[in-house]
This record gives C-alpha cells, structure tokens and sequence, in this order.
C-alpha cells in the first residue's frame, strides 16, 4: 500500500509540474494575475495532493528511500512528458546526465 501511495504522489506531482508549465505559458489571468490563471491554482492543488500522498507513504516506507524514488520518478517523468508534450529536445549530455540519475538512486535505494 505505501508503494502504492508514493506511486499516486509521483503521478501527481508529475501532473501538477505540467500544469505549472502550462501556466507559465497561459497569457490570461487579467487584473488577478496568477489568482486569475487557471493552471496555477491546479498545481497548486496537485502540490498539495502530492505531498498528503507522499506523507501517507512516509508512515511505512523510510525517507531515504522514499524520497530519492520520488525525485528521480520525477526527473525521467518530466523529461519524457517535456518531449512528447511540449516539444522538447534533449541532448545526449543530458540524457547521459538523467540515465546516470537513476542508476545513482538504484544504488543509494539498493538494499544492502
């Protein structure tokens, strides 16, 4: 079950950083600004799914294991998302540099 709710808090998490580029893009909002722009207030409210989430699974996973499988879910799930999405180009240095990522996170989750 606490994998389970780390994997609803990445997938959320994951959610709420597209709605922040999606805000950041969005050109609407008027005089209330960031209050007006509807993809704000949604990653904002993912952030707070995300971390509720993420805390339940903290009952029963450790934090040096649960919170290095979050980021580097993260990372690969917004790089991946960033090219089919929103067009993005990575470069092979930086492919290199995510890949090294998660064989670094492998290692410091592996069990002894």
């Amino acid at each position: 079950m606490q994998y389970f709710l780390l994997g609803l808090a990445i997938v959320v998490n994951l959610l709420g950083n597209v709605f922040a580029k999606l805000g950041a893009d969005f050109k609407g909002g008027g005089k209330l600004g960031a209050l007006g722009n509807p993809y704000l207030i949604l990653c904002l409210c993912c952030a707070a799914i995300s971390l509720y989430f993420f805390t339940k699974s903290l009952e029963k996973l450790p934090l040096h294991i649960a919170q290095p499988v979050l980021a580097i879910v993260s990372i690969v799930g917004v790089a991946f998302t960033s090219t089919i999405f929103f067009k993005a180009h990575m470069t092979p240095m930086q492919i290199a540099g995510i890949l090294t990522a998660v064989v670094s996170i492998f290692l410091i989750t592996a069990p002894a």
